[in-house]
């Protein structure tokens, strides 16, 4: 649904703190990490940035959702920031670079099973890429290595501000 109101809808554009914004993110996504015993790590930095912050915050939280769906239990998601750069890191189930190309497609799931087990549809990332991404003129790039994990890095082009 998100996907269908960002194509139409008219992004509201305010100069956003991403810092304070992670940290609002981490405290909804809570109940879940919680469930799951996953300690969600935040390295975080001042960075401000012209963006919809509903919007943004949606990317985030898909982002840190699929990291949490990779993870086993006991472990620890990584939210780094530094420089222009956001990176969120799971020591979960990795990717083959052959899938990390497919992911972004709409309804392509890795794992086929997740659908059924997690309530997914395989649109989160193409939602976060296809629209999302280049309404904030950000890039989003994945590196995974199977049984390690995967980082997933949103890299600001423009929209900042020194502060």
């Amino acid at each position: 649904m998100e996907l269908i109101t960002t194509q139409n809808a008219i992004p509201q554009f305010n100069s956003v703190d991403i810092s304070l914004l992670i940290k609002d993110t981490s405290k909804t996504l809570q109940p879940i990490l919680k469930s799951k015993n996953i300690t969600l790590v935040c390295y975080t930095q001042k960075l401000v940035a012209e963006i919809d912050e509903e919007l943004f915050k949606s990317l985030l939280i898909n982002l840190i959702d699929n990291a949490i769906k990779a993870s086993s239990e006991n472990s620890e998601i990584l939210i780094k920031m530094k420089d222009n750069k956001i990176s969120i890191t799971d020591y979960g189930i990795g990717m083959e670079q052959s899938e990390i190309d497919k992911i972004s497609e709409p309804f392509y799931m890795v794992d086929k099973s997740r659908s059924k087990k997690s309530g997914g549809t395989g649109l989160g990332l193409a939602l976060c890429v296809g629209e999302i991404a280049k309404l904030h003129q950000v890039a989003l790039s994945f590196e995974s290595e199977p049984l390690i994990g995967t980082t997933a890095t949103i890299t600001f082009k423009g929209g900042l501000q020194d502060e």
